[in-house]
């Protein structure tokens, strides 16, 4: 005969946790096209980097990275040698581009119209990302020692969900700066929203970073 062992269900405690930072952004990524038009006698390499490198220090001094560089015919006796270069550089760096971008080139080398990602390094990301993810498991240790001294019961972590789908709806302003969504920040009675003129940011702006964590505490049982 089959033998039936009943436990009674668990108690738990269910709740999310948000954590976040507004990371102060000092720097922009800046990616420019560049075309060259080029003798296809011309196969010195390091020429055509030299004369790319001048006009780009021409048009921001800066340390630049190039894409794959792409050589193809044009007219009889002549390549068009084409590439994006990147760098990224100061805030104060970042005005009238496409003027500086024009007056920075020469004949045969023209800088296209340049653009520029205000958002943070993925690294960067994945760093802050990090360190939230250590503050969400230091609150939970806590809150697990509060609530065994609230209850008079020894709660434990049953599961730590990070990225709950659905948790945040951020957008991003003008300013490259990150908002809360107000349906989300109420519901949760959390106010995440900085405003664009926000003394944090200043004239550099900024972006939030949060991660939402779903918490499950289970009592411990006596006869565990």
């Amino acid at each position: 005969m089959p033998e039936f062992i009943l436990r009674a269900q668990e108690d738990e405690i269910r709740y999310k946790i948000v954590a976040q930072r507004t990371i102060v952004q000092d720097e922009a990524r800046v990616a420019v096209p560049v075309t060259l038009l080029v003798s296809t006698a011309q196969i010195d390499q390091a020429e055509l980097d030299r004369r790319i490198r001048a006009a780009l220090r021409r048009f921001i001094d800066a340390d630049w990275v190039f894409s794959l560089v792409r050589r193809a015919g044009e007219a009889v006796g002549f390549e068009r040698v084409t590439l994006t270069a990147w760098a990224r550089v100061p805030h104060r760096d970042v005005f009238n581009l496409n003027e500086r971008a024009r007056r920075a080139s020469s004949e045969g080398l023209a800088l296209g119209e340049p653009e520029v990602d205000y958002a943070l390094p993925f690294a960067r990301l994945n760093e802050v990302a990090h360190e939230l993810r250590a503050e969400i498991i230091a609150q939970v240790k806590q809150h697990i020692a509060d609530y065994t001294s609230w209850t008079g019961v020894q709660w434990r972590l049953g599961t730590l969900t990070f990225g709950v789908a659905g948790a945040l709806a951020d957008r991003r302003t003008g300013k490259g700066a990150y908002r809360g969504d107000d349906d989300v920040a109420m519901s949760m009675s959390f106010d995440a929203r900085f405003d664009d003129d926000d003394e944090r940011a200043g004239v550099t702006g900024a972006e939030r970073v949060g991660i939402v964590a779903d918490v499950v505490l289970r009592a411990v049982r006596a006869d565990a």
